[in-house]
């Protein structure tokens, strides 16, 4: 218990404080006391949720020596008692056939995977990539649109529809629909790149400057974040909420590398 690792890091010394003194007194009795509590509550039926055993199934792929191996340990796992009824395992059958380019088997159990469990977002993002590999993007693409019907502003699953938009050449939709999400959920550095990169693809350089520089922030990198600000407002034709944006943005970068310069110099000279 808590109080039993606690009394073994303290060991003797904690003794030699009297108990009221202390904010957490190791005694017998409040182990006791833990353990009683303890006991008193029924024991917890934990079942493994359907994202646990695809989380697993996707990391077995990725750490397999090749997708030969991983297909391998999934068709024996079929045959494991232990694993009847897991989800993941024709999930993980399903992604190492698509890693190996049978694209035709992998389409079919990702079809039968959405058809029978249409709440769980991998099985849509992997029939839309199984669907992508056979070259039907516009399968894809209403597959893509389904999902995000169905699960509106999902993460994982925005991204991959933006990624396969700018690989079919719509930039312009995949940049909307990355905002969209980021207005709503705060990004990663990586995230807020790819955003960048999408609106340059888009022919939005003014803007695509403008998140590179917040990808910078999130970095840490405040001379960088300057940099792309600067040019960003070096961008002919800006619109006064452009011009307004970036040039704020840009004071409150400078203002944070002044004051950093200030405290640098301040310690230069104590050091001295």
């Amino acid at each position: 218990s808590f109080f039993e690792t606690l009394a073994r890091q303290t060991g003797s010394l904690a003794a030699q404080a009297p108990e009221f003194l202390r904010t957490h007194p190791v005694t017998v009795n409040r182990i006791a006391e833990t353990r009683e509590r303890a006991a008193d509550y029924p024991p917890a039926d934990v079942q493994p949720s359907t994202g646990y055993f695809i989380t697993r199934a996707r990391l077995k792929l990725l750490t397999s020596r090749t997708p030969e191996k991983a297909l391998e340990y999934f068709l024996g796992q079929r045959d494991n008692p232990e694993r009847v009824g897991d989800p993941g395992t024709e999930y993980g059958i399903a992604l190492a056939r698509l890693e190996l380019g049978q694209n035709r088997q992998a389409l079919k159990m990702f079809k039968a995977m959405v058809a029978a469990n249409p709440e769980v977002i991998p099985y849509h993002t992997g029939l839309a990539g199984a669907q992508l590999a056979a070259g039907n993007w516009k399968a894809a693409e209403e597959t893509y649109r389904n999902a995000m019907r169905l699960f509106p502003r999902n993460r994982p699953l925005t991204i991959r529809y933006a990624e396969a938009l700018m690989q079919n050449d719509r930039p312009e939709e995949a940049h909307r629909i990355l905002l969209d999400l980021y207005n709503q959920v705060p990004p990663t550095a990586e995230q807020v790149r790819q955003l960048a990169l999408a609106a340059s693809a888009a022919g939005n350089t003014a803007d695509a400057h403008f998140y590179m520089a917040e990808s910078h922030l999130l970095n840490g990198e405040l001379v960088l974040a300057s940099d792309q600000l600067r040019l960003a407002l070096s961008i002919p034709g800006l619109d006064a909420v452009q011009r307004a944006r970036f040039t704020s943005r840009l004071s409150q970068v400078q203002a944070v590398l002044s004051a950093q310069n200030d405290q640098n110099r301040k310690k230069g000279r104590q050091e001295h």
